[in-house]
């Protein structure tokens, strides 16, 4: 049996057809499944409003300051220490307090006092009467050391590197403390207990050793 090329292409298409209707057939839509909700974002200060609100309501927010409160204190009292050694020899240096001006220094009407650049030693027109004495709290033989000797001194600053201030101050009145550790940056102070006080012109800087306890 034959066919043409025309009958041959009718017979094809005819069969593709047939394929396709089943499928064709059996296409349903289902609809929606579900509960569908409007994408909408919440405003943040709503949120913070509604969660501080909710904090009140259960007692965690006082909790919460109570224990900030609590941090802060702590903090206060006892700020980080300085990363202060001890050594076993004393030793004696003494440090150039001078200054360089990094800009003109002027009056009330512009007028030029001091030109920026000048070098300026605050000991020629100052005189410091206090003797400043830097000690760790938190060690008992650096306090022993301090208060069987800072009587030694007419004048005296005492200078907590570390140690709970309230402790300090029971014992030796006012307390100060070396917050961030400028002070002992200044006078390049990198053991304790040392003793502070002017020179003439300079710092006279004393490091007391362990040997001396």
């Amino acid at each position: 049996m034959s066919f043409s090329v025309k009958e041959n292409r009718k017979r094809s298409t005819l069969t593709v057809l047939a394929f396709m209707l089943p499928f064709c057939v059996m296409a349903k839509d289902f609809g929606t499944r579900g509960q569908v909700f409007p994408v909408k974002e919440q405003d943040f200060r709503v949120f913070i409003q509604n969660r501080l609100h909710s904090m009140q309501v259960t007692g965690e927010l006082a909790n919460y300051e109570k224990q900030a409160k609590a941090r802060v204190a702590k903090h206060a009292y006892r700020p980080t220490p300085l990363k202060l050694g001890m050594q076993s020899d004393s030793t004696t240096r003494f440090v150039d307090p001078t200054i360089v001006l990094n800009r003109d220094i002027t009056d009330q009407l512009g007028r030029v006092l001091v030109k920026a650049g000048t070098r300026v030693n605050p000991f020629k027109t100052v005189h410091l009467r206090e003797t400043l004495i830097f000690f760790n709290g938190d060690d008992a033989r650096q306090v022993n050391w301090v208060a069987h000797h800072y009587q030694e001194y007419h004048w005296v600053k005492f200078i907590l590197t570390g140690g709970d201030i309230r402790d300090a101050a029971k014992r030796f009145g006012r307390i100060y403390f070396d917050q961030y550790g400028r002070l002992a940056q200044k006078l390049y102070i990198k053991h304790v207990p040392a003793v502070a006080q002017q020179d003439h012109l300079k710092w006279k800087v004393t490091t007391i050793g362990t040997k001396e306890f």
